[in-house]
C-alpha cells in the first residue's frame, strides 16, 4: 500500500520528510544544518556546546534566537553562542501550580525541539525529535519533518514578537547573558530550600466580602527559618508584597484581583528566585470566574483566537496562524477561521475529547452572546453529539 502526503496549507509550499540516524540517512542530508543561513530560531531542551557552536558559525547574522532550559546553560561558552541572544522560561512559568507538590519532578519547562531558518526570501520550519545536541545530530536514531514556506508567510521577527509577546509582563521567557561556567560560581542552594519549605507547608485561606472589596486571609501552618533572607508573598494578579509570616491579610482587592495563586519571591543580596503556588481560597465569589472572562474576551476576535489556543498543540505554530490569520485582515464571518476551528475540534474530537469541555465551559462563562459567531455554535453542537455518544 502506497501512503501520498501533501501540503493542504497555504502558509507551506512543500516538505520532506527526514530520517535521521539510520543506514544513508544522517544529518548531512539536511542542508540547513550544513551550510550558511542568515537567521535562525532554535528551540531545544537539551543542548550540546558543539551543536549550538556549529549553528553559530553557519549564522550571518546576530539576530539569532535560542530558547532552552535553564539546566543547560552551563554547557554553552560564550564565543559558541555569540551569535545567539539566549532565552529561557522564568522561574514562574517553569513551577506554575504545580509547585505546591514538588519542585524536584512537577516542573514545566520546554519539551517542543523547534527550528526556524530563513535564508532569502526563503523559510524552513523543522520539527520532530531531534535536540539540538551532538547524541540526537551523530548518535540517536531521530526524525524530523521540514516545511518550506517563505518569510512572507513566516517571519522570525513577527515570530518572536508573538512568542515574547509586548511587554516584559507578557513575556513568559527571559533573556540569560552566558558566562563561562565555573563550578560554585553561583550558589541558589538556602534560596531553594525556603522555596520548598514555603511550598510543601499547610496553608489555607479564606475571602471576606468588604462592601464592593475584598480581603484575603492567609495563613501558613508552623514557623519558618529565613536566617538573613527576605521571603515575600503577593497575589499573582495584584502587585502588593507582604513578608512572609503565619498570617497574612491583602486588603482592598477588586473582583478581578483575587485569585488562587500567589507568588513567592526570596531574596539573597542580588540573587533572587520566584515561584508561584496555589493556595485553595474559601469564600471566593461564584461570579468571579465570569467576570475574569468577560474581562478577557471583549470581541469576536479574541473569543476566536482563544478557543483557537484552546484547541492548539503547539505554541509557536498556534502563534503562526494568529499572525497570518492577522496579516491577511481576518474576518471572523469569513470560512477561512471557522475551517481552520472545524480542522482542529476534528483532531480534538479522536485524541483531546476533554478539551469540548473546556470550550463548553468558557461559552457558558461569556454574558454578551454576540461575541460568539452563529457558525461557532453550528460547529462546536455538531461535534459536541459526537462526542457526547
Amino acid at each position: 500500500m502506497q501512503v501520498n502526503f501533501e501540503v493542504d496549507n497555504k502558509l507551506f509550499k512543500d516538505f520532506y520528510f527526514h530520517p535521521i540516524g539510520i543506514e544513508d540517512y544522517s544529518i548531512e542530508g539536511i542542508d540547513a544544518f550544513n551550510k550558511s543561513f542568515d537567521e535562525i530560531l532554535v528551540i531545544s531542551p537539551f543542548l550540546s556546546e558543539t551543536v549550538i557552536r556549529q549553528l553559530n558559525d553557519l549564522a550571518k547574522s546576530k539576530n539569532n534566537v535560542l530558547i532552552t532550559r535553564k539546566s543547560e546553560l552551563s554547557k554553552l561558552k560564550i564565543n559558541s553562542a555569540s551569535n545567539f541572544e539566549v532565552y529561557a522560561l522564568k522561574d514562574i512559568v517553569i513551577d506554575g501550580e504545580n509547585a505546591t507538590v514538588d519542585l524536584e519532578n512537577n516542573r514545566q519547562d520546554i519539551h517542543s525541539k523547534i527550528y526556524l531558518i530563513e535564508k532569502g526570501n526563503k523559510s524552513e520550519l523543522i520539527l520532530g525529535s531531534l535536540n539540538a545536541s551532538h547524541s540526537a545530530f551523530y548518535g540517536n536514531i531521530e526524525f524530523v519533518l521540514r516545511l518550506i514556506s517563505s518569510k512572507k508567510n513566516i517571519d522570525i521577527a513577527k515570530i518572536k514578537k508573538e512568542i515574547f509577546g509586548e511587554s516584559e509582563k507578557e513575556n513568559p521567557f527571559e533573556r540569560v547573558e552566558l558566562v563561562d561556567f565555573k563550578e560554585n560560581d553561583f550558589s541558589y542552594n538556602n534560596l531553594e530550600r525556603v522555596i520548598k519549605e514555603i511550598c510543601r507547608s499547610k496553608v489555607r485561606g479564606k475571602v471576606k466580602a468588604i462592601k464592593d472589596k475584598y480581603s484575603v486571609e492567609i495563613e501558613f501552618e508552623g514557623d519558618f527559618t529565613f536566617d538573613n533572607l527576605t521571603v515575600t508573598i503577593s497575589p499573582l494578579l495584584k502587585n502588593v508584597e507582604k513578608i512572609i509570616s503565619k498570617n497574612i491579610v491583602f486588603d482592598n482587592l477588586n473582583l478581578l484581583e483575587l485569585s488562587e495563586f500567589y507568588l513567592i519571591k526570596a531574596l539573597d543580596g542580588e540573587d533572587e528566585i520566584r515561584r508561584v503556588i496555589k493556595i485553595s481560597l474559601e469564600g471566593l465569589p461564584e461570579n468571579r470566574e465570569r467576570a475574569v472572562a468577560n474581562n478577557i474576551i471583549r470581541d469576536r476576535n479574541v473569543f476566536v483566537q482563544y478557543v483557537n489556543f484552546l484547541l492548539g498543540e503547539d505554541y509557536l505554530l498556534s502563534a503562526v496562524e494568529n499572525e497570518n490569520t492577522s496579516n491577511r485582515g481576518f474576518s471572523h464571518n469569513s470560512s477561512v477561521a471557522l475551517s481552520g476551528l472545524y480542522e482542529k475540534m476534528l483532531k480534538a474530537a479522536v485524541y483531546s475529547k476533554e478539551k469540548f469541555e473546556d470550550i463548553k465551559r468558557l461559552v457558558g462563562l461569556i454574558t454578551d452572546k454576540n461575541i460568539i459567531p452563529e457558525e461557532f455554535y453550528e460547529i462546536f453542537s455538531l461535534f459536541e453529539k459526537v462526542v457526547n455518544k
